[in-house]
């Protein structure tokens, strides 16, 4: 009887020290930020999808062929992920919380709809631009991410 009581209290030992590190862990991964840096953060991750957005324009100005358009949307998409995915790893100041969510969700949604546009690319290079433009115009990723950066803009972070 001793022996299971003892194994008892070492399982409850063990779930609340495991719960504990749940807690303390879940605590951590939303780092919160001042206004400033919120804002910082916007401008950085904008920046670095410009980039990557910019060079999949110029490869279809220069109708690119189509392993590398779509290797460039591919590029295009990892950023938009990328930026999604940071705004998710960030407490953001009161006021800008339901927008930074709004942002993260738009991210993540154009970035798979970059991707899902990638596959779908035609073979023909001069038709590639057109066929891009046709699928990514029912974009709800990007619709959401227009929201939430005027809703960022109305606040003054952007």
């Amino acid at each position: 009887m001793r022996q299971a009581s003892a194994r008892t209290g070492l399982v409850v030992a063990a779930l609340a020290v495991a719960a504990a590190v749940v807690v303390t862990f879940a605590g951590a991964a939303q780092k919160p930020v001042s206004r400033t840096q919120y804002a910082a953060l916007l401008r950085s991750g904008e920046a670095k999808v410009g980039k990557v957005e910019r060079a999949a324009q110029l490869g279809l100005a220069r109708k690119a062929a189509r392993p590398e358009m779509k290797r460039l949307i591919l590029a295009w998409a990892a950023g938009e992920k990328a930026f999604g995915e940071s705004l998710q790893a960030v407490r953001p100041p009161a006021d800008a919380a339901s927008a930074n969510a709004e942002l993260a969700r738009g991210e993540l949604a154009y970035a798979g709809d970059l991707t899902d546009a990638a596959g779908k690319l035609p073979s023909n290079a001069s038709a590639i631009a057109g066929k891009l433009g046709k699928l990514l115009s029912a974009s709800t990723g990007e619709q959401t991410i227009q929201r939430a950066l005027t809703k960022l803009r109305v606040a003054g972070y952007y």
